[in-house]
């Protein structure tokens, strides 16, 4: 099998671009990296990939690239298949995002998705999930309205949000954790941009109970709440 090159290309507003390729091949598991610095000379780099994941001819695989400030990770099928801890070429401020399939190789893409979190987004969730029994047993869910343009999110569906809570007791020096799951959903418009005027739906009743160490159990039901 030929090499074969998946080129990820992110413009910068300055001008400058950053290259991520990687390549396929019987030889060849490999993560190159290019970027143009300010003075637009091109500066390579490159990592190789676990070998233990082949590819094969005429069949589907699900490929994720994960950038994290210096840490580059690859999924094959959801599985880790190398973490790279290196000096990468710097993702700049917003630009156009596009990819490139080249080499020897007639590849089909299907499903192409790409998201870009800073690190103030990605923990909205848990922060702003800071739901609390009320004095009428019922638990709000968390207003996940946060100004996240995700452009993961299929236009013109509705997204399910699960939350989960947990308490432990402690008596006697035993320990009982009881734990469980809220959901509630958003809606997406057109452009696949959460609709902030959509109400929050729960999807039923919750039971929470748990047993000390003498048997004695404690329950307390409760529902969400739009």
């Amino acid at each position: 099998m030929s090499p074969c090159p998946f080129l990820i290309v992110v413009d910068s507003a300055d001008g400058g671009s950053a290259f991520y390729t990687f390549y396929i091949g019987s030889n060849d598991n490999y993560i190159a990296l290019s970027e143009f610095d300010v003075a637009q000379n091109v500066e390579w780099g490159g990592y190789d990939i676990s070998k233990s994941y082949s590819i094969r001819h005429n069949q589907w695989y699900t490929f994720r690239f994960e950038l994290d400030q210096s840490t580059l990770s690859f999924y094959v099928d959801d599985k880790l298949a190398s973490t790279t801890e290196a000096n990468l070429p710097l993702v700049r401020e917003s630009g156009g995002i596009g990819f490139y399939i080249g080499g020897n190789e007639e590849v089909h893409l299907d499903d192409i998705k790409v998201w870009s979190l800073s690190e103030q987004d990605t923990p909205a969730h848990s922060t702003e999930a800071a739901a609390s029994l009320v004095s009428n047993k019922l638990i709000r869910p968390c207003e996940w309205d946060v100004r996240i343009n995700l452009t993961g999110f299929e236009p013109n569906s509705v997204i399910t949000v699960s939350s989960n809570y947990s308490e432990t007791v402690c008596s006697d020096g035993s320990q009982v954790t009881s734990a469980w799951t809220v959901d509630y959903q958003k809606k997406t418009d057109a452009l696949g941009n959460l609709v902030t005027s959509y109400l929050h739906k729960g999807t039923g009743d919750y039971n929470y109970s748990y047993v000390d160490e003498k048997g004695n159990r404690a329950s307390l039901s409760f529902s969400t709440e739009p």
